[in-house]
């Protein structure tokens, strides 16, 4: 049995997690005040649809603010999937503790995937492929990058301990890029899951056991349980077989043709320039950042399959804030090569949500066209980009 840890703060303190809009997998929205989940995942608040249950809903948005200021330091991957962004940490006794912003706190070990003190795209080819047997430290040496394996003993303010071929060794941290931690396979766990995002930036996904007291305790693996404060949520994205989103998919068909612009391929959950997806209202002045979703410029056209029979397709599209009000580009949504929605979009417009019904059909293109500006600033969002099943 894993242990049972706060993320964030400590347990006891009453809050409630106060204003959210839910949005329904039948596309339907609904704002009030969320008090508590139980272990069935019955809903209670106020303003909230009667019997509302957790598997009901595909999203739950706060209106706490983004910690502009959050560390990015040290990179903490979760087992479960998700990210935490530290200033310094330690490990011993099979726990992690960790300090951002002058907050403390404690998680089970075996939880995390791997921590990461310098990102590649080589680390993050060896993150996935980590051993099944062995602790893995990524090591910075003069003739190279070089893997150390063994068991991992600890880890202090200056040093990563590791047992090497049956001997204690010492490995500064300054020489580390990462360590990655044996995958011991654990089973995943019961429930609803969720992807949890907070104020400072940090991504958390597990199983929802139930919310009350002012926390939402989460099992990111069989066993385990870890409890984030609801005064640290933005926002909270359930995962269900009604709904799957784009960015967790392959296209089956990729066009991209920039003609003025730097070519750059589309990105998952980023904008094509690497930057977290953000779409600004510039009638309200409110700035959205969204975890999942598609990053395109002008021209590019993804084809996604419809493989499981979903009814609509439900997204919110945009040019991202990173153009500063730029951008001028004809946005069209196809199936099976009918025209289902238009419409020319710039950046000093608000962003569209659409619940488009794709009933019956197998092929959902995307596509983002030049407009009078040509395609120099073209990078539209497709921000939380689903197909839904209404049933």
């Amino acid at each position: 049995m894993m242990a049972v840890s706060p993320i964030f703060g400590s347990i006891g303190a009453a809050c409630q997690i106060g204003e959210v809009t839910l949005e329904m997998i039948n596309g339907k929205t609904a704002e009030g005040t969320l008090e508590k989940i139980d272990e069935t995942g019955r809903m209670t608040g106020k303003g909230l649809p009667p019997e509302c249950n957790i598997d009901q809903v595909a999203s739950i948005k706060t209106r706490i603010p983004k910690n502009s200021t959050a560390p990015s330091g040290i990179q903490i991957r979760l087992a479960a999937g998700g990210r935490i962004d530290v200033e310094r940490l330690t490990i011993g006794d099979d726990e992690i503790r960790i300090e951002s912003s002058g907050r403390k706190e404690i998680m089970p070990l075996d939880i995390v995937q791997a921590v990461v003190w310098q990102t590649t795209e080589k680390t993050d080819n060896q993150v996935a492929a980590r051993s099944t047997e062995m602790d893995t430290v990524v090591v910075e040496t003069d003739s190279g990058e070089r893997l150390v394996q063994g068991v991992l003993e600890g880890v202090d303010g200056t040093h990563v301990k590791i047992q090497y071929r049956g001997e204690s060794r010492k490995i500064a941290k300054s020489k580390v890029r990462a360590l990655i931690l044996a995958d011991l396979q654990m089973p995943a766990p019961e429930g609803v899951m969720a992807t949890v995002r907070t104020a400072q930036g940090w991504v958390v996904s597990g199983a929802i056991k139930k919310l009350e007291e002012g926390y939402l305790h989460l099992a990111p693996l069989a066993g385990s349980r870890i409890s984030v404060h609801l005064r640290d949520i933005l926002s909270i994205a359930v995962k269900s077989d009604r709904v799957v989103y784009l960015s967790d998919l392959e296209p089956v068909d990729v066009q991209q043709r920039p003609e003025f612009t730097v070519p750059r391929s589309w990105k998952r959950n980023r904008s094509v320039e690497g930057n977290p997806l953000t779409l600004k209202n510039p009638s309200t002045g409110e700035t959205s950042i969204y975890a999942q979703g598609l990053g395109t410029q002008a021209f590019t056209a993804l084809t996604f399959e419809n493989g499981g029979d979903f009814d609509r397709f439900q997204v919110t599209v945009g040019i991202d804030a990173e153009t500063m009000g730029h951008g001028d580009c004809e946005l069209v949504v196809q199936g099976d090569g009918i025209q289902l929605w238009s419409k020319r979009v710039r950046g000093s417009d608000p962003p569209e949500v659409l619940s488009i019904d794709i009933a019956g059909m197998k092929e959902i293109m995307l596509i983002v066209k030049a407009g009078e500006q040509f395609d120099l600033a073209d990078h539209v969002d497709w921000c939380e980009a689903r197909f839904v099943k209404n049933q």
